[in-house]
């Protein structure tokens, strides 16, 4: 299956549609490109069951909350989809810092924080298996950017597979 037959509508910027990761550098990027890679595979898409758009599927309503507390013009992006790269992961990065601020710096909180929307990871939408199962996929990604020294090269036209998302699970993802 192709990444366009999974569902999800978009664009992106690489060869295969996707964005490229490999930002290396500080932590906070690592997070973000880890991030991006669970979320979107790096494309920015519209998850076809919620909300959830972009390179790092923010629901409408987190989308509106994050966007305005970084300081981006919600009238002028409503939807994290229609917001440029850049904006987004301006966003993300706000989004992201919060959490990891929130967790005194415990980076195996963010994936738990991203995917029901707290740091705690309590969520009504989501079982708790569900939520220790991404949590523990995503740090393995992260890991692996650690190791590599932050490059990690994105798949090209993959499609994102629904069991990995926040979006594509019952919360709807980043809240």
């Amino acid at each position: 299956m192709t990444f366009q037959q999974s569902g999800y509508v978009g664009q992106g910027t690489g060869q295969g549609g996707e964005r490229q990761y490999g930002s290396g550098g500080s932590q906070i990027d690592q997070i973000l490109d880890t991030i991006m890679f669970k979320e979107s595979r790096g494309q920015n898409v519209k998850n076809p069951t919620s909300s959830a758009s972009g390179y790092f599927q923010f629901t409408n309503s987190t989308w509106k909350g994050a966007a305005a507390a970084a300081g981006i013009d919600v009238s002028q992006y409503p939807t994290a989809m229609s917001a440029p790269y850049d904006v987004q992961r301006a966003v993300a990065r706000s989004h992201a810092e919060k959490f990891l601020r929130q967790a005194n710096g415990d980076v195996s909180r963010i994936p738990v924080a991203w995917y029901t929307g707290n740091i705690r990871g309590q969520s009504n939408d989501v079982s708790a298996a569900t939520v220790n199962a991404y949590a523990a996929d995503w740090m393995k990604v992260f890991n692996g950017k650690q190791a590599a020294g932050g490059q990690q090269a994105a798949p090209s036209n993959q499609a994102v597979p629904a069991a990995t998302t926040p979006a594509a699970a019952a919360s709807g993802g980043v809240k």
